[in-house]
């Protein structure tokens, strides 16, 4: 008698554990299919226009979303014309918007940021299979230095 319950308790922890992957998969294919058919990405009520409104609609592989300090979302893309394709997305920023390119040491990474009512940052990193985009809000100012 109490083997079954035993069997009974373990069966039902596992069909929950079952059932909570598949939610968590549907909410994640969900999103992954916003993010992918967005004209704009909305973040910490700033609105950034997407990938798709610049270049046309890209794979996105994988996204997370957070909002421990500053809201951040990063989409990384499944791109063969990964270099390309950054490229005309973070030029179409620039000629649309009021975003200012950054320094950048490392030439896989492009940066741009906006001082909208808070400071907007869009960043791109090349990768094997595509590319990451990180799109940041939150506090901050940005330093312009002219050179004359």
């Amino acid at each position: 008698m109490k083997n079954k319950k035993i069997i009974v308790v373990v069966a039902t922890i596992a069909v929950i554990a079952i059932l909570a992957g598949c939610i968590n998969l549907i909410v994640r294919k969900s999103k992954i299919s916003k993010y992918t058919k967005a004209d704009e990405y909305v973040v910490s009520g700033e609105k950034i226009p997407s990938v798709k409104s610049a270049v046309g609609e890209k794979k996105i592989k994988k996204y997370s979303h957070s909002t421990m300090n500053n809201d951040v979302l990063k989409l990384t893309f499944i791109d063969s014309n990964k270099e390309e394709t950054v490229k005309k997305y973070m030029d179409y920023l620039k000629d649309n918007g009021n975003y200012i390119e950054m320094i950048m040491d490392d030439k896989n990474k492009r940066q741009l940021a906006s001082p909208a009512d808070e400071l907007i940052t869009v960043e791109t990193e090349i990768t094997d299979e595509g590319f990451i985009l990180t799109i940041e809000v939150g506090a901050g100012s940005i330093k312009i230095n002219s050179q004359e």
